[in-house]
């Protein structure tokens, strides 16, 4: 009787252990980290605990979930930057990144247009290479109308650094309106002639400063 219960006791202990490691999968801890910020809130603190989510599960769905969650939820920060990075070098094949195009966009990163024309280059899938180029283009077209304002009102160059980041900031000023207007058009024409057909997602709103 003794022994039965050891065994029983052990069959138990075993479950358990291999439940509790059934709830510590990597998907489930994203989701529990998810969970866990829309109780509390405050997603700058929280970013950083998905970019360790993101370093200990790298080149894994989870860990691109968990760095898009950080370019959704956090822009013009280091760790946006960081997840921006990281996604252009171990993520580019994900599919479902097409849906977060839009939040590359308009993250204030100077990574995001990079990882933009990687996606268009050499993303897999034709649905991603075409949000890619249209977030592309209407990346470049929100820095053309900053450059524009900034070029007919230099005195707003200290709210552009406010809202932007010093980086960016910074970087959208010394951008060059007729090279920035070739790019564009150069985007639209490859959007044009390679995703006639593909239905890509509205991304920006324009900022006027006044």
């Amino acid at each position: 009787m003794r022994v039965v219960s050891i065994c029983i006791l052990l069959l138990l202990v075993t479950n358990r252990a291999i439940a509790d490691e059934s709830t510590s999968t990597p998907a489930k801890q994203y989701l529990a980290l998810v969970e866990k910020y829309e109780q509390e809130g405050g997603a700058r603190q929280y970013a950083k605990q998905f970019l360790t989510l993101a370093e200990q599960h790298a080149q894994t769905p989870t860990a691109a979930n968990a760095l898009l969650w950080v370019v959704k939820n956090v822009r013009g920060r280091s760790d946006t930057t960081k997840a921006l990075e990281r996604l252009k070098s171990d993520h580019v094949d994900f599919k479902e990144i097409v849906a977060s195009c839009k939040y590359i966009a308009r993250s204030r990163s100077l990574a995001a247009e990079p990882l933009l024309r990687q996606l268009l280059e050499k993303s897999p899938h034709t649905d991603v290479r075409a949000q890619a180029c249209y977030s592309l283009a209407q990346l470049l077209e929100s820095q053309s109308q900053v450059v524009d304002q900034l070029r007919k009102t230099p005195s707003l160059a200290p709210r552009v650094l406010q809202y932007y980041g010093t980086n960016y900031g910074k970087h959208l000023s010394s951008l060059d309106p007729e090279s920035l207007a070739k790019q564009r058009e150069q985007v639209y024409v490859t959007m044009l002639k390679s995703f006639p057909s593909v239905i890509v997602i509205s991304t920006l709103s324009l900022v006027k400063f006044s």
